[in-house]
């Protein structure tokens, strides 16, 4: 889900869903990297490709997976669209690169792995995590209430007569 390129771990994912023995689907604009190196690998039926996705369609996505594959292969430093699964309720399994580690909270949220093979083997884990606790977990660190008192914060603090951040 997101954009097709090599570092977002599409290849990985295809490999982990059929070493796990589940259908995946693919998310995002078709672009040369999709049309040259995955689509031959689309079958349709074990690998999906569902176009882009946006608003209540990625929320429906999103919310229907029994778990988003997140094997990227180059550090970012967030990756929203692990918030995003978190939101609908659905757990990660990722590798241990860039923010990962910080936004997956591992055995809760989803699973961080340090190989892909360890990843396979942790799905069971991840598919059985409680959906609600997900969300929950998800709305207490990503939610608006939770970002507005965070900027109110520090605007106060910027506002102090100590004159800003300590």
């Amino acid at each position: 889900l997101g954009r097709f390129t090599a570092g977002k771990g599409v290849l990985e994912a295809i490999a982990v869903a059929r070493q796990a023995g589940l259908p995946l689907q693919l998310a995002a604009e078709a672009n040369d990297y999709y049309r040259e190196v995955v689509a031959p690998l689309v079958d349709g039926t074990s690998v999906v490709y569902a176009g882009e996705v946006r608003g209540a369609a990625k929320a429906a996505l999103l919310g229907g997976a029994r778990a988003l594959l997140y094997p990227v292969q180059k550090p970012e430093p967030f990756g929203l669209v692990l918030a995003e699964a978190f939101a609908c309720g659905t757990p990660v399994a990722a590798l241990d690169m860039g923010a990962v580690s910080e936004i997956v909270d591992h055995d809760v949220t989803g699973g961080v792995y340090s190989t892909l093979e360890a990843l396979v083997a942790g799905l069971p884990r991840v598919l059985a995590l409680d959906r609600q606790v997900i969300r929950t977990t998800a709305v207490a660190r990503f939610g608006l209430a939770r970002m507005v008192a965070a900027y109110e914060a520090i605007y106060l603090d910027l506002l102090s007569p100590a004159g800003g951040p300590r």
